[in-house]
């Protein structure tokens, strides 16, 4: 595959991973929210056992719920420690290579040759471990390290607590803590001993990293000053005179330009695997799980065995723990044998066939493994035999592999719904034992008592709200005119302002600069028609716009009728609405009531009835539907096709003042007639008329409104009558609250899927 191709594909699969990314948060946030919706629904079964009527069965099922739902904790753990995962995959803005395996195969070697880099940058040696820190090398134009350094926090977190938990040292809470510890003192066993003599290093090489645990970036041009920040000292590992600047390094990011010049690559050097910190492996895993795209395990044949060893085969388990979720882990982990020069042939070849016979042809899974067979030294043989071809095979696999990660995590969520969904609907029974009846010793009181408020409300609606409304409808009726003076007012201000606007201001720009724009426009066009249209679109306009101002006066008359309107709901209810401002934050309030309580949709012509009368209010629904088409009617009246400037040369140096008077004069005309139309047309009082009575028709003549209105009167019987029904209210709420919580944790399990 052509170099720019690889890159472009590259880009390509890091776009989509953007788009992945953006679903799997979103998957991430709806679980949280399930997460905290189930610790409500558990804080409401607490409350529920305090239920006066608590039946032995009922109580013994609610327990057994109880102990169920512990279990979906460590569930709901899982399924997001599995998205968490594909959200990280998704969110690397590059391909990221690894290069792990044992110490002293040519790990940094390879890495040398890839990025071009001198050994103390990527320092190698024979014998013990040289990597200290774990580098990522990222293909870049600029040759520099980036150096991100401990602070004594994560120092101390990071590096000294796992060593801590091993050697049974007392907790250090503090820097000063870890400086004044006598290493004398820590007892020495034969397990320990490795262990022990490490610490002891660490801390006798206080002196060389101590200053530097500041948390900051360093930036570094010269690698060849690099070593010593990266690799382990060559010296005595005991000595006082020891340096390990390593130590408050919590991470390095090489810049270099690599042997394939693609974008967004990075390769990131594993140390060797249980050969630097105690609690390595668990380290690595989590690295492997959430940094990097694939694997390179090198090896190559040692003094001791050419063949599959125990330390290799430990060093692949590991890796292969980091590949849950994919089906083939051929697709993340590949095999390169470093093929030193000036070496026996045979050793290699029986690793390679070794490795072929145990992975390749006798694995229970299937998997096939890449064998790659390079030199790291050369860079020809890196770069055509290694680089090459493992980019081809992640461009190949990568998009499979992102959408295994993502489904591993979404088909654990939805095993765990099916069982929520499963053990939910069995709560829900044991509910449905309560005896509600029982509770509401007088349910034919209760009953009474809302049917009496029903007709009370109704009565109140008609008397103080309706019978006004009647009148004045009736009255503009008979006399096909608006009565509302304040109403004419304002439209007649509406159509003085017209006129003002296009007769004495000459179309909002004052006469003398309309003339001076014309007659430029005149000579330019050479015609009078192209700037009289546009002239005539804009006084249209503007035209419609004043008029639509008259809205802010519908919205007052429309605020005094919810004003009206929830003073009787709030005179008849009680504590319901007692607190807000009457009006559309009163209305506002009561719809908000009627979704609060019960399952699903409980109160469905009081809700359509509330939501009707606020959207009569809302903002330009009253010019929308009743004033517009009035007023485009009359406006449609004015299209430049009715006027007739054909007679009027352009060069006649009277043609603007023509023009002018000419627009001036149909603007004023047609306004006039809109003026007229509005009012001889009442349409406010219909409208407020229309919503009151639709809203006093849910209470009195819906077909279940008797059923409604009790359901919704016995929801809030404490804030209606909480003197009379205050216990029976607390007890009913706690089931209602349970009810609810199990209607809110259903309906984001339903979202989430």
């Amino acid at each position: 595959m052509p170099q720019n191709k690889l890159s472009s594909s590259i880009d390509t699969i890091i776009e989509e991973r953007g788009k992945k990314l953006r679903v799997v948060g979103q998957q991430i946030d709806k679980v949280n929210q399930i997460s905290g919706a189930i610790e409500e629904l558990k804080n409401a079964l607490n409350e529920l056992e305090k239920h006066p009527q608590l039946t032995e069965e009922i109580k013994s099922n609610l327990q057994e719920f109880k102990i169920t739902s512990t279990s979906w904790n460590g569930e709901i753990v899982s399924a997001l420690a599995r998205l968490n995962k594909a959200r990280n995959r998704c969110d690397r803005q590059a391909i990221t290579i690894g290069c792990g395996g044992e110490a002293r195969v040519g790990k940094s070697t390879l890495l040398q040759t890839i990025g071009n880099l001198p050994e103390e940058a990527v320092p190698t040696g024979d014998g013990l471990p040289v990597t200290a820190v774990r580098s990522r090398l990222q293909n870049h134009h600029e040759l520099r390290a980036i150096i991100t350094l401990r602070d004594k926090k994560t120092f101390l977190e990071e590096v000294i607590e796992p060593y801590r938990g091993e050697l049974d040292i007392p907790v250090i809470q503090s820097f000063e803590d870890f400086k004044n510890i006598d290493c004398n003192k820590i007892p020495a066993t034969d397990d320990n001993n490795r262990l022990l003599d490490r610490f002891k290093g660490i801390h006798n090489s206080l002196f060389s990293y101590e200053q530097y645990l500041t948390g900051e970036t360093k930036i570094m041009e010269d690698l060849t000053q690099l070593r010593p920040w990266v690799s382990y000292p060559q010296e005595q590992i005991n000595s006082t005179s020891c340096s390990r600047l390593y130590l408050a390094v919590k991470s390095i990011n090489i810049q270099c330009p690599f042997l394939v010049d693609v974008n967004k690559l990075i390769l990131v050097d594993l140390p060797g695997l249980g050969e630097v910190n105690v609690e390595v492996d668990q380290h690595h895993i989590e690295g492997l799980k959430n940094e990097v795209d694939l694997v390179l395990m090198l090896l190559a044949p040692n003094e001791e065995s050419a063949f599959w060893n125990q330390p290799r085969e430990r060093a692949y388990k590991l890796i292969s723990k980091a590949t849950e979720g994919l089906s083939d882990r051929g697709d993340f982990l590949a095999f390169v044998i470093n093929r030193k020069p000036n070496r026996s042939e045979k050793p290699y070849d029986l690793l390679i066939q070794e490795i072929n016979n145990k992975f390749n042809k006798k694995n229970s899974l299937n998997s096939k493994y890449k064998v790659i067979d390079c030199n790291a030294k050369d860079p020809e043989s890196v770069r055509n035999d290694l680089l090459l071809p493992i980019l081809e095979h992640l461009i190949d696999r990568l998009p499979r592999m992102d959408q295994e990660i993502i489904n591993w995590g979404l088909n654990e969520w939805k095993s765990i719904v099916q069982k929520i969904n499963i053990d939910i609907s069995e709560l829900q029974t044991t509910l449905r034992k309560f005896p509600v009846k029982a509770t509401l010793q007088g349910n034919n009181f209760a009953f009474e008592k809302a049917k009496n408020l029903r007709r009370q409300l109704a009565s109140e609606l008609r008397r103080k709200v309706l019978k006004e409304l009647e009148e004045e409808l009736k009255k503009e009726e008979q006399e096909k005119s608006i009565i509302d003076n304040n109403l004419i007012e304002e439209i007649n201000k509406k159509h003085q302002e017209i006129q003002k606007w296009a007769d004495q201001n000459g179309l909002g720009q004052g006469k003398k600069r309309w003339y001076k724009t014309a007659g430029e426009r005149f000579y330019l066009d050479q015609n009078v028609n192209s700037f009289a249209t546009d002239e005539i679109n804009r006084s249209r306009t503007f035209m419609t716009n004043t008029y639509t101002q008259l809205d802010v006066y519908f919205d007052t008359k429309m605020q005094e009728l919810f004003t009206k309107i929830t003073r009787v709901i709030s005179d008849c209810t009680g504590d319901l609405i007692k607190d807000v401002t009457q009006g559309r934050e009163a209305l506002e309030k009561f719809l908000q009531l009627l979704g609060e309580r019960g399952i699903g949709d409980p109160f469905p012509s009081l809700r359509e009835a509330t939501e009707y009368l606020l959207k009569c209010g809302t903002e330009n629904a009253v010019f929308q539907s009743h004033l517009l088409p009035r007023l485009t009617e009359e406006t449609q009246k004015l299209v430049p096709e009715t006027f007739n400037f054909e007679q009027i040369s352009y060069q006649n140096d009277q043609a603007p003042e023509l023009v002018l008077n000419t627009i001036s004069a149909r603007i004023i005309q047609t306004s006039y007639a809109v003026q007229k139309r509005l009012k001889q047309n009442p349409f406010i009082s219909g409208i407020r008329y229309s919503a009151a009575v639709k809203f006093e028709d849910s209470l009195l003549r819906d077909e279940d409104a008797d059923i409604q209105f009790f359901n919704f009167a016995s929801s809030y019987t404490n804030e209606i009558w909480s003197e009379e029904f205050q216990t029976i209210e607390r007890n009913n709420h706690l089931v209602k609250k349970a009810e609810q919580a199990i209607n809110n944790l259903k309906q984001l399990i339903n979202n989430s899927l």
